[in-house]
């Protein structure tokens, strides 16, 4: 093959590489676009009605991950056995869990205008950041979100936990750091009973 042939060979490839990497970013925005309107149609637009400011935050946003990650993770659900702090309660009725949740904000002493993080561990949908004095007064909203609801704040150790069996747990610290991100799995001597996280 002579010089020009596979320059212009290289340069076609280039081409085809180029156009790909333009359709697949087309794509994700597309993706994306769809992924936003589904949140806006029910918790975002709920939140938007009620006054609430807000902020949403995607998987690359990398930045305040927050302390969920330093916990024993369990399916769908923190491995509470393994954190000694924790306190939980039964609440059941939608009501109950919102009392529960405002007792835990005041048990951990999270004060009002502290800025939070509500999360679902769903995939293609955000986490949001807003006041804890708005998560209060929304709490029954962000449960309707999904079944399950981790709130927590971003440099902080602590972690409240709507679980969808009707019980809210929460702790100001996560532990043992040798449990963090998989609790779940059997270890010699100690809890079982998790299951792969999510």
């Amino acid at each position: 093959m002579s010089s020009d042939a596979q320059s212009r060979r290289l340069a076609l490839y280039a081409k085809r590489e180029a156009l790909r990497a333009q359709q697949a970013g087309r794509m994700a925005q597309q993706q994306r676009a769809r992924e936003i309107a589904a949140f806006q149609r029910h918790t975002g637009g709920a939140l938007q009605a009620a006054g609430v400011h807000y902020e949403m935050l995607w998987p690359e946003d990398q930045g305040r991950r927050g302390p969920l990650p330093t916990y024993p993770i369990g399916l769908a659900s923190i491995h509470w056995p393994l954190v000694p702090a924790a306190v939980s309660a039964y609440g059941g009725t939608e009501n109950a869990l919102k009392a529960l949740f405002d007792e835990a904000l005041r048990a951990l002493q999270i004060a009002p205008a502290t800025i939070v993080i509500a999360d679902w561990c769903i995939g293609g949908m955000p986490r949001i950041v807003l006041s804890a004095a708005d998560a209060s007064t929304q709490a029954i909203t962000l449960m309707h979100a999904s079944s399950d609801l981790w709130v927590y704040a971003a440099n902080a150790t602590w972690v409240i936990e709507v679980h969808h069996e009707g019980t809210l747990t929460y702790a100001d610290r996560p532990g043992s750091p040798e449990h963090a991100g998989d609790g779940w799995r059997p270890r010699k001597g100690l809890p079982q009973g998790g299951n792969a996280g999510c």
